[in-house]
């Protein structure tokens, strides 16, 4: 969801949740019928992108199931709250085709060069010295559309790294800012690719596993909470960066 407001969304006033085919079991949400915290809502998230690699009409049939949903309001509480700090991250003064460069490669790694007074890629200004390079990487997809479609139809064909566009060079008071917006551009994409990895990994170890075996080696406590320490990391470097 591109749109909602910051880091809460409504949840639905039932406490059966959608019973879908893939789903294993609820993970337990303390204020179901209220509403969903970031904290709360983030293994409810996972469990939501795992279900729609397991099931490509997964995401159809929980719409379909509205009035039960368990997923939506979760999924609205974890996106609103990257989609917001992306857009307050971003810089004013960024050009569009740099927003446009870095939106679209979900892979980026950064190192330091000779300082040079040439433009900054990100800001095309000479007074802000450049020292780090940028090379993007990976499948070159439209991040909007993974934000705000069916996974299944936007996620790329191929998630592996792959040769980008050459490097550009970027000025040092934006190069973090630049970083951290990636980070949360990309966000689904990256959680995505971890999550259908690991389903991958478990249909390797077990060729007969099931869906809600699958589900349920992705719930494991101690991985998601994982991901989650992670999530909340690059939340709070997010804050220091608000406009």
């Amino acid at each position: 969801s591109e749109d909602g407001e910051d880091g809460e969304a409504k949840a639905s006033g039932s406490n059966s949740p959608y019973e879908s085919p893939v789903r294993s079991r609820q993970v337990p949400v303390s204020t179901l019928g209220s509403r969903y915290s970031v904290t709360e809502a983030f293994p409810v998230y996972v469990q939501f992108l795992a279900s729609a690699h397991v099931a490509e009409d997964f995401e159809a049939l929980i719409e379909e199931e509205e009035e039960e949903d368990y997923f939506t309001p979760a999924v609205k509480s974890v996106e609103a709250r990257v989609c917001s700090l992306r857009e307050a991250v971003r810089s004013n003064v960024w050009v569009p085709d740099f927003i446009d460069l870095v939106s679209s490669y979900p892979f980026m790694r950064s190192y330091d060069s000779p300082e040079t007074t040439a433009k900054c890629s990100a800001c095309r200004r000479t007074n802000d010295k450049c020292a780090s390079e940028l090379a993007l990487e990976g499948p070159r997809y439209n991040a909007k559309d993974l934000w705000c479609g069916p996974c299944a139809e936007n996620y790329p064909n191929s998630d592996t790294e792959g040769k980008g566009p050459e490097p550009v060079r970027v000025g040092k008071s934006c190069i973090q800012r630049t970083r951290i917006f990636h980070d949360l551009t990309h966000y689904k994409f990256n959680l995505l690719r971890e999550t259908r990895h690991r389903i991958e990994r478990t249909r390797d170890i077990n060729p007969h596993a099931d869906d809600a075996a699958l589900i349920e080696a992705v719930l494991n406590e101690t991985w998601v909470q994982t991901l989650q320490d992670k999530f909340t990391k690059m939340v709070e470097e997010a804050e220091k960066f608000r406009r």
